[in-house]
């Protein structure tokens, strides 16, 4: 009885099966980022942005934080709605990435079609409810202070002497 068993053995692997802990797997889409382009306005300082990484999330789903440029997969197909978050070093740490919460998000209707790669050109600006306190339409004219800073101290200046 013992070597019954010990034969039937190699017999129950042998007619074993990997689909059970292996199953079919859905072929991905791509997303393909090279870069974020920034744009100001400007009253707005300068365009030139360090934005080093893309925070993607499809139809509302994080996919991840990127360090750009990359090419994602995605196991998603059909019309989708991609948001791409740009994203810096935080105090110019590389270790510490965030979002910029000062930037837009950028966002695109794409249909993803498996095994296809869509490379998206994203652009940003900053947000429309950010103050910028050197607008030059509320600062007045430094020259004109310092004249006056220094008419002053002038007039200081010739009553003491």
């Amino acid at each position: 009885m013992k070597h019954i068993y010990l034969l039937l053995i190699p017999f129950l692997f042998f007619f074993q099966s990997c689909e059970v802990i292996n199953p079919d797997e859905d072929i991905p889409a791509f997303i393909k980022i090279d870069s974020i382009d920034f744009s100001s306005e400007y009253d707005e300082g300068t365009a030139k942005q360090a934005i080093y990484d893309s925070w993607v999330y499809v139809n509302g789903d994080l996919i991840g934080a990127f360090e750009m440029p990359f090419e994602i997969p995605v196991l998603k197909s059909g019309p989708s709605t991609i948001s791409i978050f740009p994203g810096v070093k935080l105090n110019g740490i590389s270790g510490l990435r965030t979002i910029n919460p000062f930037f837009t998000i950028i966002e695109e209707d794409v249909d993803l079609v498996a095994n296809q790669t869509i490379a998206l050109k994203p652009k940003s600006k900053y947000k429309d409810d950010i103050k910028f306190p050197w607008n030059t339409e509320k600062v007045p004219n430094i020259s004109c202070c310092l004249n006056q800073v220094l008419r002053l101290l002038w007039k200081l200046i010739s009553k003491m002497m």
